[in-house]
């Protein structure tokens, strides 16, 4: 991605998945971790 970096990967000890993201603005980082979010949700 030209704009940031996700990561999603299931969390060892809780039944949740973990999302990280980094952007040049933190507005960008919100917008693609709910962006992978919408792709990871049941």
């Amino acid at each position: 991605l030209r704009e940031g970096w996700v990561l999603a990967r299931p969390s060892g000890t809780e039944p949740i998945m973990r999302i990280f993201a980094q952007a040049k603005t933190a507005e960008k980082a919100k917008e693609l971790a709910e962006f992978v979010m919408g792709i990871a949700s049941p």
